[in-house]
C-alpha cells in the first residue's frame, strides 16, 4: 500500500522495487487503498490468461559471467516479458 509519510516511501524503496520487478520480467503494482485491489486483481488474471514458461537450467561455477537474455516472436502483436538476463555457464 501507498506509504503514508515521505519517511515512509523512502522505506519501501518504491524505485527499487520497479526497478527489480523490471529486471526480473515482472510487473509492479501499488495499491493506494484497498479499492484498488479489485482493479489489480483484475490486471493480474488478465495477464496470467495466457502465460507459459520456458526454462533451461544454468551451471555456475567459478568465472561465471553474465548473460543477455532477447525473445522475440514472429507476431508483432505478442508481448512478451523476459528476464534481461543471468549469471552463470549455460548447460552442456
Amino acid at each position: 500500500f501507498w506509504p503514508s509519510t515521505v519517511e515512509g516511501e523512502e522505506a519501501l524503496n518504491l524505485d527499487g522495487m520497479r526497478k527489480i520487478s523490471n529486471i526480473s520480467g515482472g510487473h509492479f503494482f501499488l495499491a493506494k487503498s484497498d479499492k484498488d485491489l479489485p482493479e489489480i486483481s483484475r490486471q493480474l488474471r488478465k495477464m496470467l490468461r495466457a502465460h507459459y514458461q520456458i526454462s533451461f537450467v544454468v551451471e555456475r561455477g567459478p568465472g561465471e559471467s553474465r548473460h543477455t537474455i532477447d525473445v522475440k516472436c514472429r507476431k508483432k502483436s505478442y508481448q512478451v516479458r523476459s528476464r534481461k538476463g543471468y549469471i552463470g555457464y549455460l548447460p552442456e
